[in-house]
């Protein structure tokens, strides 16, 4: 526990009368300050403690807070817990330091603690991971990370490295900062302008207390087109993912998962749904049961006593997740949100089968509005998503869907700000719409979020879009250092109201919430599946694009297979000629196979592989599995005499699951060259 002085509580003391409690008081008018450096002045610490409001926990979020420490809590919000916090901390909750062990569970005192206000500043001793950009530079990334320009000597002790080493930066290089500071929305006790006066008058006579002021950020929906409308480069799927193969691998999958070897019991997967609202139900007609008619089951959604399903935001004003109807009319814009929520439900195509889950839904929704049926989010939207997902929340392990888009040249801190989210919540998997800028790389035109995927990314799945004939979409954005995989995004079939009326939309904001669906089934098998193993999961069994050129677009070459990341609990091969077929079942051996760059005569342990896939010219080889990471893939080097072991137990004949009996295949080690595709179990 940090020692509290006497100092630090004396000067609280004498705040006592400027309404630390009286929160009933504070000013309406938000203010958004970051700070400059992970060492925060405690002056400036202090002045926020006491200058702005204190909060408590939504009691939605308590319980997950209550098996929190305090200083975890403060960590959180903080970044750090400094004695001038901890001191502020205390004074707020009329609390002696003997009275809150800050290593100990919060428990009950979770429902009643209050937080004092505080700027998001913390070292991160594994560093902070930054894929260099075309037009990135160290100086650049470094007021990135921290908001704060540097001196040249700054650079070296922030990043490590040499001042050499960083003049000659490339692109696609992965620089990792000491550092990170956020963006933090906070509520002055004072008018706003005295506030703004006071904190300026502290800064100029502190050389070191940096902060300053930044504005609100102003985003838009990844809009889709009706289907057919991006042209002929969009050429319309025949179906969004094999609907009936899906079901028969989730069946399969929960069986396997109750095996002795693993006792697993299925959970329900929490996900949220970040986008313009929802028009599947209807309060002004039917308040009584607002899903009468509706193709939305409220089963599979998160209910709330005040809104009927959750849940309300407050950006500037109270937002309902269920839009208003009359305000606009429900078109492919207004009713995206709509749209994507089938989606992530399996669309029509699941239909037939979602009702056979409707007793024990594999997920529940939330729906967070942020744009109110419109194509533009509203001011301040980042800052309520960053304070409502972070991982003291009910949400800290949820699978979160955003077509959401920044333009973070326009607002340079808003990267930060996802940043932030993304690394507050760790337990989450945050799944991204890569836009549909025409092909552009996210990244060089720092669109926020879609470029913070990729393979330094481990919760962010950033999704590109894939057309009828498997190739990228001509609209799809696209880049090797930030777009992690695709799915398919033509012509997706889902609903824009509460009518059974289906229409097909294109968009990456259609190809995200398919991976979005195969990650929540995942999350419901396997309950305690963390975020990288969701994502190395998801890419492990996905299937190379069919053209080199487009895999060379994406950091891991592949598209969504929703089917096959089920079979998690076996290794999968897919063998071909004589005797072929895709089979599941145990490898015991895998000998031969190696990256071009490794040393000559090595051979890859089976326990890094994750996964091994061939095309037309070459093997790709996938690993980090002893480190629950994806790597990015790598070329296989000569492999004419590699071989693998394997047991089949079952065949896959259609998208059934059949017990293989006798394979004399596999009587023999069998040879690389012959087998198409390895995916090896992720349990």
């Amino acid at each position: 526990m940090p020692r509290v002085s006497s100092t630090w509580l004396r000067r609280l003391a004498a705040l006592a009368g400027l309404g630390l409690a009286a929160s009933a008081a504070i000013a309406q008018e938000a203010v958004i300050l970051r700070a400059g450096t992970d060492q925060l002045n405690a002056d400036v610490i202090h002045f926020i403690a006491t200058k702005a409001k204190a909060q408590t926990l939504d009691a939605a979020d308590v319980d997950a807070a209550a098996a929190k420490t305090p200083r975890e809590l403060i960590q959180q919000r903080c970044g750090r817990v400094h004695e001038a916090y901890f001191a502020a901390l205390l004074q707020i909750n009329a609390l002696q330091p003997e009275q809150l062990d800050l290593d100990t569970p919060t428990g009950a005192r979770a429902q009643t603690l209050r937080f004092p206000a505080c700027l998001f500043a913390a070292a991160v001793d594994e560093g902070v991971p930054v894929v260099v950009g075309k037009t990135d530079n160290a100086a650049k990334i470094f007021t990135r990370l921290t908001g704060a320009t540097a001196q040249a000597n700054d650079l070296e002790n922030f990043f490590g490295l040499p001042l050499a080493k960083l003049n000659t930066l490339q692109p696609g290089q992965v620089l990792y900062g000491a550092a990170q500071t956020t963006p933090t929305t906070v509520y002055p006790l004072l008018p706003k302008d005295q506030f703004l006066l006071e904190l300026n008058q502290l800064l100029a006579h502190n050389a070191d207390a940096k902060v300053r002021r930044i504005d609100e950020s102003q985003g838009r929906i990844v809009v889709a087109e009706p289907a057919g409308s991006a042209g002929a480069a969009c050429a319309p799927v025949d179906t969004a993912f094999d609907a009936a193969a899906t079901e028969q691998a989730l069946r399969f999958a929960l069986q396997r998962a109750q095996a002795p070897e693993h006792n697993l019991s299925p959970a329900r997967t929490d996900v949220v749904i970040v986008d313009n609202g929802f028009f599947g139900a209807d309060l002004i007609a039917n308040a009584a049961a607002p899903f009468a008619g509706s193709a939305f089951n409220i089963r599979y959604f998160q209910q709330d006593p005040n809104s009927r399903i959750a849940r309300s935001l407050s950006v500037g004003h109270e937002i309902p997740p269920i839009n208003r109807r009359g305000e606009t009319a429900i078109d492919q814009d207004a009713g995206h949100g709509t749209h994507v929520a089938g989606i992530v439900l399996g669309g029509p195509g699941f239909a037939a089968f979602r009702s056979a889950h409707e007793s024990n839904p594999w997920l529940r929704l939330t729906i967070l509005n942020i744009a109110e049926g419109r194509k533009t989010l509203l001011r301040g939207a980042e800052q309520t998503l960053a304070t409502f997902l972070s991982n003291d929340s009910k949400y800290s392990d949820a699978i979160v869907n955003m077509s959401i888009a920044y333009d973070g040249k326009a607002s340079p801190d808003i990267g930060a700000t996802f940043r932030g989210l993304f690394r507050k919540s760790q337990n989450s998997v945050f799944v991204v719409a890569a836009g549909n800028d025409r092909g552009v790389n996210p990244a060089d035109k720092s669109i926020v979020p879609a470029s913070l995927g990729g393979v330094t990314a481990g919760n962010v799945i950033s999704v590109a879009a894939l057309d009828g004939r498997g190739r990228l979409a001509g609209f799809s954005n696209r880049g090797a250092s930030s777009v992690d995989l695709a799915a398919p995004g033509c012509g997706i079939e889902s609903w824009l109201d509460n009518t059974a009326t289906v229409a097909r939309l294109d968009g990456t904001s259609q190809a995200a919430p398919i991976v979005t669906f195969a990650a929540s089934l995942l999350r419901h098998v396997a309950p305690d599946a963390e975020p990288g193993q969701l994502k190395a999961r998801l890419i492990a069994s996905g299937n190379l694009l069919a053209e080199r050129a487009d895999q060379d677009q994406l950091a891991f070459r592949v598209s969504v297979d929703v089917a096959k990341a089920l079979f998690l609990f076996d290794d999968y091969v897919q063998v071909d000629g004589p005797d072929g077929g895709r089979y599941l079942g145990e490898i015991t051996r895998l000998d031969g196979i190696r990256c071009k760059n490794d040393m000559a005569g090595s051979s890859k342990d089976l326990a890094v592989v994750w996964s091994l896939k061939r095309d037309a010219e070459k093997l790709w080889l996938y690993e980090g599995r002893n480190n629950e990471k994806m790597f990015a893939p790598c070329e296989a080097d000569d492999f004419s005499t590699a071989t693998l072991e394997f047991t089949a137990n079952f065949r896959i004949v259609d998208g059934a699951i059949e017990p293989a009996g006798p394979v004399a295949l596999f009587d023999e080690p069998l040879a690389i060259g012959r087998i198409r595709e390895v995916v090896l179990r992720s349990f």
